[in-house]
């Protein structure tokens, strides 16, 4: 029996509508460079090293080809700045903004879920102990769970298929 040309609408029309829910979907999470201390400047901007450990994870995301359709980053300046320049990589179209529920003590697990319901791929720069807890939720779906480790500058990749996130790749500055 053949399909009449309605029925192939109707499946043409609800794959359309399916395959962004079941398609791979990538969240990139990056810990902010190495900041001054905060004797030394209240604000805590990107300390030279940290701008050398973000140059280095630029070029490694760049080198990969790496891209995002957004960019998002807590309302620390640290962070702000380190999304200013791996935006400037992976998504050279878009304006970093800051999130609300990316600072280092809030509960990751609001922004897990309003993340993954956009459907886009984005980069979030934050801080410890959210960064940590946060990898940790993505892959076990409990904030007891161990997250990996982020260093000063590390980018981790996470993709998600359907329902489940597993950890694609990580990457430390290599200065």
């Amino acid at each position: 029996m053949m399909d009449s040309p309605a029925s192939a609408g109707f499946f043409h029309s609800f794959d359309s509508m399916i395959r962004p829910i079941l398609s791979t979907m990538k969240i990139l999470l990056a810990r902010h460079g190495d900041a001054e201390s905060s004797s030394t400047n209240p604000e805590r901007p990107l300390s030279d090293l940290g701008r050398r450990q973000i140059e280095s994870i630029a070029d490694q995301l760049r080198s990969r080809g790496e891209r995002v359709d957004e960019v998002l980053h807590s309302d620390l300046l640290r962070a702000k700045e380190t999304a200013e320049m791996l935006a400037a990589v992976v998504a050279p179209s878009s304006v970093p903004k800051n999130q609300p529920g990316l600072n280092p003590n809030d509960d990751p697990i609001p922004l897990a879920v309003e993340i993954a319901d956009r459907g886009c791929a984005s980069l979030l720069v934050g801080h410890l102990p959210f960064m940590h807890l946060l990898s940790g939720f993505l892959v076990s779906g409990r904030l007891e769970r161990g997250g990996i480790e982020f260093l000063p500058g590390t980018v981790a990749c996470f993709e998600r298929s359907g329902e489940r996130w597993k950890l694609a790749w990580r990457m430390d500055p290599e200065i």
